[in-house]
Formats: C-alpha cells, structure tokens, sequence
C-alpha cells in the first residue's frame, strides 16, 4: 500500500505488471531496443545479433529484439548468451562474430559488455556494438580502456548531464554544484535519481497538507503533461510508465559519451 517511484528497471514483466502502486519514471528495454533497431535500420543496417545475460533479464531483452527486429524487416543472424555474474563471454563472442552481423545489440551488465567489446575486437568483429542503459558506458572505459571501447554505443533514458539547453539539466546542474558531492561526476543515473525524487516531490505537494499513500497513489495518477523541464512526465489509472526518452550515445577516442 505504498508508492513506488522510480524503480531503475525497464523489463516488460515489470512495466506490465499493472501493480497499481508502482510508478515508472524511465522507458522500457522495449524501448531502448526499438530506438536501437530504429535508427540503425534508417543507415542501412539489416543483420542484428543479441547478446544477453541468460535470465529472466537478458531473455526479456532477448524477446523484445526478435520481436522488434522482424517487425522493421531486420534479420537476427545470430545470439549469444552469458551466465549471470560471470564474464564468460567467449562462446558469445566466436558465435556472433562467425554470423558477422552488422550491428550487435548487448542486453549484459557493464562487466560483461567490457568483456564481450574486449574479446569481440580482439576476434576481429567490425560490428557496431550498441549496450542498453544498464551499461555504464565511463565503467567500461575504466575496465578495457578507451582505444578499446571507443565507438560503443550505449542508450541513456535521461538528457545527457552536460546538456544545459535542456531546462531540467541545468536545474540540476545548478543543484549539483550546492549540494553535489565533492568526489562525484554528474552521470545519467543521478539524473535518473532526481527526475524520481522531482516527481516524488511534486506528488506530495499535489496531495495536499495530509497526504495518505493512498492519496498519493491518486494524485500521482492524475499527473498529466508535468513538465520536469523540458520532459514531460504522465500517468493515468490505466497507464503508470510516465516517460518513454530514449537517446543513443558512443564512446570517442577519449572515452567520453557524445551524443
């Protein structure tokens, strides 16, 4: 019987759920992946493979591609899975390459997608790679190094930190710099933490001088077109994914993510 706001996952178990206490604030792994075979598919790109963590996770993921993929009349030509925990990746890595598909969508956690780029270079695969938004881009850097990881691509579901055209990048940049913490870089998932907090913040305030959970939940789901700056956040009693941004990021020779 209490809101929950912001919780950092995209998997359609989830996101479909249709708990009337759960309120999303990020796309789906759907998403990302449409945006993924979306924007490749428009520079020519038409053989995909998956690479995904073998559990409910990565097979979500898995899912979503095939689906997604047949639907824009891309072929998968291959997939290739790693258990979770592991950086087991090599059986992954010699089957996609031996498909040499032209671009490899990696629905893995940041270690094993450092390890995966790492072996698929050294095999000689000339594919592009492209992480969803649970690979932390700068991480992989610090593990393969930036000659290595440059050109990864990585989805991010928040504006880019450094984007101060985007009202709520500066508000937050602003923020950052009073109460931020001294040792810390701005990154996505702090942004991804604020939206949640903003709109956590915002329901409260809509709910009146002595807000129930249940008033909340009530309140939260009349929440139309709440600009958060220059995003727009909505819920409805039929609908608790409030925002669906998905953008697609790569690594340069200096291993800095550049839209």
């Amino acid at each position: 019987g209490t809101p929950l706001i912001g919780v950092r996952t995209g998997a359609s178990t989830v996101v479909g759920s249709g708990n009337p206490w759960l309120f999303i604030t990020r796309a789906s792994y759907a998403d990302e992946i449409s945006k993924i075979v979306q924007q490749y598919e428009t520079t020519g790109y038409r053989s995909f493979a998956v690479f995904y963590q073998n559990d409910p996770f990565g097979q979500d993921g898995l899912a979503s591609a095939e689906a997604i993929i047949k639907q824009q009349g891309g072929k998968l030509v291959a997939k290739g899975a790693y258990e979770k925990n592991t950086t087991d990746v090599a059986a992954a890595v010699k089957a996609i390459a031996a498909a040499a598909p032209q671009a490899v969508i990696m629905v893995s956690n940041t270690a094993a997608s450092a390890e995966f780029v790492k072996q698929s270079r050294t095999a000689g695969n000339l594919a592009q790679f492209v992480a969803l938004s649970v690979t932390d881009g700068p991480q992989v850097v610090e593990r393969i190094g930036a000659d290595t990881a440059k050109g990864l691509a990585v989805t991010q579901v928040v504006p880019d930190p450094n984007a101060r055209s985007v009202p709520l990048i500066k508000e937050i940049q602003e923020s950052y710099k009073k109460y931020g913490a001294k040792d810390t870089v701005l990154n996505h998932t702090m942004i991804e933490g604020y939206i949640a907090a903003k709109i956590l913040c915002e329901g409260l305030k809509r709910a009146g001088a002595n807000p129930t959970r249940k008033k909340l939940r009530d309140t939260l789901e009349g929440m139309r077109e709440f600009d958060i700056g220059g995003q727009y956040i909505a819920f409805s009693p039929s609908s608790h994914s409030g925002m669906s941004y998905v953008d697609i990021t790569i690594l340069n020779r200096e291993g800095k993510l550049l839209r």
